[in-house]
Formats: C-alpha cells, sequence, structure tokens
C-alpha cells in the first residue's frame, strides 16, 4: 500500500517517497539545529526504523545503540551525497514549477510485501524503554517518536495497535512520557 500515489505537497508520488522525503528532511533539521560554529553537539539520539515484509529494522547504517540510535555527531559524519529530488512548488508570483531540492538519504525506506505495525511498535517499545533506563539519558527529555505510515498494518487488529500504541506513550523519562506522532499519507483521491 505504502506504493500508492499520495500527494506531498504539490506533487503526485508514491507513499514511500514521500515518507522518506519527510523522515531525511527531519534528520537534516535536527543537524541544523545541533550545529553551532560549523561543530555539531550531541544534542538528540535519532533512530530510524523500517517495517516491510516480515522484517522491522534499522534504517541507519553504523547504528549502535541497540543497533538503531545514532547521536547527532555520528549523523553528521555518515552524511551521504545528497539525491536531486523534483517538487512542484509555487513560487512568489503564485506560478507554479518544478525545483530541484538536493536532500541526503540516511534512511531509504522500502515499501514491499505485508506492513507488519504492530511488531514494529513492539520493537519501538522495547527499544524506548531500553533508551529511557540507559543512566546516560537520565538528563535528558523524554523521547519523541514520529510514525509515518498509511496506517495498513497486516499483523494486528487496531484495538492491539491503539493499546501498544498507548503503552509506547506511558514510557516516561524523569516524570514526563513519550510523545508519539501518527502521520498518516493518504491515498491520492482518498479524501
Amino acid at each position: 500500500s505504502m506504493k500508492n500515489i499520495t500527494r506531498y505537497g504539490r506533487t503526485e508520488m508514491p507513499k514511500i517517497d514521500a515518507a522518506a522525503i519527510i523522515v531525511n528532511h527531519m534528520i537534516e533539521e535536527l543537524l541544523a539545529r545541533a550545529t553551532r560554529y560549523a561543530n555539531v553537539r550531541d544534542y538528540y539520539d535519532i533512530g530510524v526504523i523500517g517495517y516491510s515484509g516480515n522484517e522491522t529494522l534499522s534504517l541507519l547504517n553504523n547504528s549502535d545503540y541497540e543497533r538503531v540510535f545514532m547521536n547527532t555527531q555520528r549523523i553528521a559524519e555518515t552524511m551521504p551525497q545528497p539525491r536531486s529530488v523534483v517538487l512542484n512548488v509555487i513560487d512568489d508570483d503564485g506560478i507554479l514549477h518544478r525545483d530541484v531540492f538536493n536532500i541526503p538519504f540516511w534512511a531509504d525506506p522500502v515499501a514491499a510485501g505485508a506492513s507488519p505495525l504492530y511488531d514494529a511498535l513492539v520493537t519501538t517499545k522495547g527499544l524506548i524503554e531500553a533508551w529511557c533506563k540507559d543512566p546516560k539519558n537520565k538528563s535528558c527529555f523524554a523521547p519523541i517518536i514520529f510514525h509515518i505510515s498509511d496506517g495498513l498494518g497486516s499483523d494486528a487488529e487496531d484495538s492491539d495497535v491503539i493499546q501498544i500504541a498507548n503503552e509506547i506513550k506511558a514510557l516516561s523519562l524523569n516524570g514526563d512520557n513519550t510523545i508519539l506522532f501518527n502521520v498518516y499519507l493518504a491515498t491520492l483521491g482518498e479524501g
């Protein structure tokens, strides 16, 4: 279903491509926020989990923390060559045109086979529990998770997915609960 077409801004593309652009742009933004005077500081631990077929796996190369998380300094060290992405944009005069954006792709998700959404959330819960228990993170803010999907999991009932999502949101660090955003990618024409 992630191969179905959605609209990213004013550009129609497969949902998986929209998800890849969103994730990699978010990583690029977090790196920019962690950079001061050309030095990337260790501000964030970033993990990207992909799921398709029968597997849930880290989409970042050289991940270390439980084989998923990388801090902003390591992310900067693994800066990939940017890819050109062509998007439809409206200029200041209100004219629609195509523009090329160069985006580094640390994470490159794949859409193939089933969508083990529930399994991915169970994996996420275990990773977040371990991260919150790690003594080096005790002075950090609680985790923030962005789940980007079309919501069409193939491995559980909706009630099971809601339950595990609530369990993830109940994980806390220093009394603050984990924040879980669900970003829904609709199929073009779905409404």
